[in-house]
């Protein structure tokens, strides 16, 4: 287990060098308009619309005023970065579309970046991850629509971060959140609030990866939660024993953990 645990930091820390680095060498694009408006207006931004085929990165929050960013239809990023050095908040609406290689939500210390996921039919869409604050603070607030990362999604990445997930979307006929991995606290604190709809999450679930990480993962209302596997601090038997679990059923080799309304707090110091 310890043998493991290093190798999933040793991972995080080549993937987050690994930004900083792409950050640095491709193209990029900043939000100029300090009165907010729409992302798909190129005179928004400083070099033009950001691509994901194109790769371009997007800078949402490096100047002091950006306005309330909103997505309309459907754009991309190679990068999307919002609160970088300062405060900054974008939202999909109805029928938006936001398809990027990853996400970072409040890259540096002391900005907070919010991404809000709010409109009918808007997507999310990330090819590798998504990073909801990284040293700063971040917020991913999803009321509606749906959120695909195919790889790994940290909440609370580094000492000085806070991260916060909140998945609220009032429907169990489709999985809201998809993603192979969920770290829900990496060095710094991570609270994932999943108030109501289904997160998948393929492989593993794990909740206050380090010992000084004051983390957690409340489940409440009408969510589900379908995970591969809790590793580390959270195991099913013990949530179902504590009274945390309402039903956990294997289906295609993937547990299902469903959790009552009136229950269901995993914290981040669980042993199992």
């Amino acid at each position: 287990m310890d043998a493991l645990r290093s190798m999933r930091w040793v991972v995080c820390a080549l993937v987050l060098a690994g930004a900083v680095a792409r950050a640095m060498a491709e193209e990029d694009t900043y939000w100029i308009n300090s009165e907010g408006g729409d992302w798909l207006v190129s005179q928004n931004w400083s070099n033009g619309l950001p691509s994901l085929a194109g790769e371009r990165n997007a800078w949402v929050g490096t100047s002091a005023l950006s306005g309330a960013v909103t997505l309309s239809g459907a754009g991309s990023a190679l990068w999307a970065y919002i609160g970088e050095t300062y405060d900054a908040e974008v939202t999909l609406g109805t029928n938006a579309a936001l398809a990027v290689e990853s996400l970072a939500l409040g890259w540096w210390e002391g900005a907070e970046g919010t991404l809000r996921l709010s409109g009918a039919n808007a997507a999310l869409v990330a090819e590798r991850y998504q990073y909801v604050g990284l040293e700063g603070e971040g917020r991913l607030i999803q009321t509606g629509g749906t959120n695909t990362c195919a790889l790994d999604v940290y909440v609370g990445v580094y000492t000085s971060a806070r991260g916060l997930y909140r998945l609220a979307v009032d429907s169990l006929h489709f999985d809201a959140l998809s993603t192979a991995f969920l770290y829900v606290g990496v060095v710094g604190t991570g609270e994932f609030l999943h108030e109501a709809g289904a997160a998948s999450i393929t492989y593993g679930l794990e909740v206050g990866e380090a010992s000084q990480s004051e983390s957690t993962y409340a489940l409440s209302g009408t969510a589900v939660l379908k995970v591969g596997a809790l590793w580390g601090r959270l195991d099913a038997d013990r949530l179902r024993r504590m009274g945390h679990v309402h039903a956990v059923r294997r289906e295609r080799a993937r547990e299902h953990v469903v959790v009552p309304g009136r229950h269901g707090r995993l914290a981040g110091h669980l042993q199992p």
